[in-house]
């Protein structure tokens, strides 16, 4: 670094700036391999026989039986005990008929979450979504739509080291919709893909603001604000979920984001700096709503408690929220747990942790599968009244 400091500032940000930027590009990769695993390497952990007889609905002897019938259902095996992939699950759950299926004439849920604020728990909340929704059988997309790029991370990839302008939304947003279609990578996760994010969508955020930029791109890609919505069209019927890992704003992304869903999940801990964040986001979202003359239509809409201490403070709160929110706060709360908070400190959700007996686990795992579930029947809901409406059409 050429340029000397003084007593409290510097004489060149510019120079100090290029200098930190390499700097932490060389820290990154020399910690690579103590924090995060290579894509290629990071692996989903295997199913013992009971849990694979509880995700496949199907009891140890129907397994058993199976694979004696079918070497290609076969197990690995180490010490006598079985392990499952995920992918073998679902084989035996489309060879059972148990696999859920979204049924015809019913349209996938693009869901947002998104809050105006930082550390409400928006890109663990959307990562233990994905996952469960996979364990479950459900074909899941995840788009990062964050420069922060955490949802690169957690699925084992360097956001500015491993993922390159070209492999985000970039493209689909600022040339051509339908590269969207090239921008998808499989991952480790059996059943989810992604479209990972990382600072390259802070230059989209600039230059899809940039008026004398965008002026003479909206007839060919549409309004700066609807490019992801055109996008989308082009892939969406490949997934039953897709979601939207929004950052702590509500900035052009963010409101693509709003414009393309049919979901919008909000993260609120139970606590009075995020409900007072909560109640900007709302009036600020529902003054650009107001701006631009739309009316946002959404097939689910709920506000999620998140990182629940369960202490008589978070509670009070928590009771607000119900009597003056009524029904659109979910049912279910993620608590917080050290084991949650864990699992995010080393890139994956609980979901992926070894089964575990402590009730610090237990806790966490438990309204985890409270919640998310609760949002899975409400997306069966969906589907299936969707589906009826078009029979009756038919009909």
């Amino acid at each position: 670094m050429t340029s000397a400091l003084t007593q409290y500032g510097v004489d060149d940000l510019q120079i100090i700036l290029g200098a930190f930027s390499d700097l932490g590009t060389d820290i990154l990769s020399g910690v690579v391999t103590e924090h995060i695993k290579a894509v290629n390497k990071k692996e989903l952990r295997k199913f013992k026989m009971k849990e694979a007889c509880e995700m496949t609905e199907r009891s140890d002897a129907f397994l058993r039986k199976l694979e004696q019938a079918d070497p290609s259902f076969e197990p690995e095996k180490i010490n006598g005990i079985r392990y499952y992939t995920l992918e073998l699950i679902n084989r035996i759950r489309d060879k059972a008929g148990t696999r859920y299926k979204r049924p015809a004439g019913s349209d996938p849920i693009i869901i947002a979450i998104s809050h105006f604020k930082g550390g409400v728990g928006k890109s663990t909340t959307t990562k233990a979504m994905a996952d469960k929704f996979a364990l479950s059988g459900l074909r899941v997309l995840g788009i990062g739509m964050d420069g922060q790029g955490t949802d690169a991370l957690y699925y084992g990839f360097i956001p500015d080291l491993d993922i390159s302008p070209e492999e985000t939304i970039r493209s689909a947003l600022l040339n051509d919709p339908s590269s969207i279609k090239k921008l998808i990578k499989n991952t480790y996760f059996n059943g989810i893909d992604i479209i990972p994010g990382n600072l390259t969508l802070t230059q989209v955020e600039i230059k899809l603001t940039d008026y004398k930029d965008q002026i003479n791109q909206v007839k060919k890609l549409g309004f700066p604000d609807e490019r992801l919505a055109n996008a989308l069209k082009f892939i969406k019927d490949d997934y039953d979920v897709i979601l939207l890992d929004c950052g702590p704003n509500l900035n052009i992304l963010t409101l693509n984001a709003i414009n393309a869903c049919n979901a919008l999940l909000i993260p609120v801990p139970p606590a009075l700096p995020d409900l007072a964040s909560f109640c900007t986001y709302c009036k600020t979202l529902r003054e650009h709503l107001e701006f631009s003359g739309k009316t946002k239509t959404l097939e689910f809409f709920r506000v999620l408690v998140t990182k629940h201490p369960k202490n008589k403070p978070s509670e009070n709160i928590l009771k607000l929220m119900l009597k003056e929110f009524g029904s659109y706060v979910m049912q279910k709360h993620i608590v917080y747990s050290a084991e949650i908070e864990r699992a995010a400190a080393n890139f994956c959700s609980l979901y992926e942790l070894p089964s575990s007996s402590q009730k610090t686990y237990q806790r966490g795992l438990e309204s985890m599968e409270g919640v998310f579930g609760e949002i899975l029947d409400a997306f069966k809901q969906i589907w299936e009244a969707a589906a009826n409406e078009v029979n009756e059409d038919v009909k």
